[in-house]
């Protein structure tokens, strides 16, 4: 053996040793509060470690509990806006094991029960668990929320520092019965925060005004279809049924069907998701004549508001995603208004209605056309 081979060999041997030394270290050291490795590094296999992109900036979602409250048909007597999230822009589930534990938050729980409220469920913690496994073990890569207390206050920081609901007020944005201009809403939000919020909102009355593209008939086409759950009910009947709950029990707390939980449970345990799936064919095309139409005679309901920070929390634009641009400069219409009344992104051309806390507007719900 040359004396090149030997010192590379005693090269190799060397850097096993110190990775094994390395390791044993980290295990020895580690504390209900540290962060071991495997989830620092969750996609690392035998030493090697798979390059990732990590996220960039947090999204702080608030949102308005009477629009929220009419989707879900909740009872909501707040008149200030809450917290919905804080959520990485990129990651989902970063660590299944890293289970929610209330008692880490305990100091915070009467502050997050006045402003990070569980709509649904209040005296439950199963909203805050959700938003730990969900977008809290993501945030949880930066050694500043790398604890469920150093996520859960950081949030609660952000909210009160950020105070969108001052804003508001100070710049006589107010629930009313009268209609804003999306336009005045971000401008007014570039002259305070100087960077630009993605705003959202729930489409109205928008099906009474479509126009057929075609007289052909339509399997099923005079079906009236059922609304469909949000994405933090269907999550709450996943955490509910890990929790052991029966299908009935979970249907009678959630005053949903029976055989919808049961699907929406099936679906989990075989795609490991309850976000609605593509549905085979392309859907029905609407008109440029019926996207005008929605847009001059429908309204939209202000939903959510989102603020993003960078990774040192100073502020900073939220993108858009390439979708939401196109429905921006009215290219396409949203995917959400083809399927369901959620939250998508606002459209500048239509008026947006901010529902005061007790609406007193007759029609459909709150959503006004």
């Amino acid at each position: 053996m040359t004396s090149v081979m030997r010192v590379m060999l005693a090269f190799q041997q060397g850097i096993l040793t110190l990775g094994l030394s390395f390791g044993l270290l980290l295990k020895q050291n580690e504390g209900p509060g540290d962060l071991p490795v495997s989830r620092l590094c969750p996609h690392s296999v035998s030493g090697v470690f798979s390059v990732r992109h990590d996220w960039t900036k947090l999204i702080l979602t608030h949102h308005w509990p009477k629009t929220f409250c009419t989707l879900e048909h909740c009872t909501a007597d707040f008149n200030y806006w809450t917290l919905h999230g804080l959520w990485p822009d990129v990651g989902n589930e970063c660590n299944s094991s890293w289970h929610f534990n209330a008692s880490q938050i305990e100091d915070l729980l009467p502050e997050m029960k006045k402003y990070w409220p569980d709509l649904l469920q209040p005296e439950s913690t199963s909203f805050w668990k959700h938003e730990w496994q969900k977008h809290g073990t993501c945030a949880a890569k930066d050694q500043d929320l790398n604890s469920q207390h150093k996520y859960f206050s950081k949030a609660l920081e952000l909210y009160h520092k950020l105070d969108l609901n001052g804003f508001l007020k100070k710049s006589q944005i107010v629930p009313s019965e009268d209609y804003y201009k999306l336009g005045d809403l971000e401008e007014s939000f570039m002259k305070a925060y100087g960077v630009t919020p993605k705003i959202q909102c729930v489409l109205g009355q928008y099906k009474r005004h479509l126009p057929t593209t075609s007289n052909t008939h339509t399997p099923n086409s005079t079906m009236v279809k059922t609304k469909e759950l949000s994405e933090d009910t269907r999550n709450r009947i996943v955490d509910l049924h890990q929790a052991g709950k029966t299908e009935s029990a979970i249907g009678k707390q959630l005053d949903v069907k029976k055989s919808t939980v049961g699907a929406i449970i099936r679906k989990w345990k075989t795609y490991k998701t309850t976000t609605n799936l593509p549905r085979s064919g392309a859907p029905r095309k609407i008109s440029a004549r019926g996207v005008k139409m929605i847009t001059r005679t429908g309204s939209q309901t202000l939903g959510q508001i989102e603020i993003c920070v960078d990774r040192q929390f100073q502020l900073t634009d939220c993108e858009r995603t390439t979708d939401e641009l196109q429905i921006s400069n009215n290219e396409v219409l949203p995917f959400d208004l083809r399927r369901h009344s959620g939250y998508t992104v606002c459209d500048p051309s239509v008026p947006v209605y901010y529902p005061p806390v007790q609406a007193t507007h007759k029609g459909s719900g709150l959503f006004k056309a």
